[in-house]
């Protein structure tokens, strides 16, 4: 059993989502989608004006997950797998230094210290990476949604919006 438990932590893969910006965002439904399929989650955000509510909003999904998972595991036979974790990391996709961050030195250390608790919940050692990426990155001038609908969306704005 402590075979199979070991086995299904080191299977475990590992998704990056970019562009949580709140609990409506498509960023934050994916990554709640994958956390729920078993991945591991890294979510980025845009800057400091959204840091503590998505850091609120995947310090609540880890609370809900771990709960579940312990839920599951008293009536899994006592199997060890440890429960998906998500974190969260600063990064602006429109600043060439911020995404360097990201990659160079942010996510390796992230992945890292996801690796280290895991083992520490199941004494198995496995190497990170990336599995999965979901580019849910989006920007629209304020003006654009002005009227609630994107069918009245200027030309100017449009051609602005990524």
């Amino acid at each position: 059993e402590k075979m199979v438990a070991a086995a299904a932590a080191a299977s475990r893969r590992t998704a990056l989502v970019c562009g949580v910006a709140n609990a409506r965002s498509i960023a934050w439904a994916s990554a709640r989608g994958l956390l729920r399929s078993g991945y591991d989650v890294v979510c980025t955000y845009q800057s400091e004006r959204f840091a503590s509510q998505v850091e609120r909003l995947v310090e609540r999904e880890n609370e809900d997950m771990l709960a579940r998972y312990m839920n599951e595991q008293a009536s899994a036979a006592g199997l060890d797998v440890p429960a998906p974790r998500m974190g969260c990391l600063p990064c602006d996709a429109s600043c060439d230094d911020s995404m360097a961050s990201l990659f160079g030195e942010r996510l390796p250390a992230c992945l890292s210290d996801m690796n280290a608790s895991h083992q520490q919940q199941s004494k198995y050692r496995q190497q990170r990476r990336l599995d999965a990426l979901i580019h849910s990155v989006a920007y629209a001038p304020p003006d654009a949604m002005k009227d609630g609908t994107l069918l009245d969306t200027s030309r100017e704005s449009f051609g602005v919006a990524h």
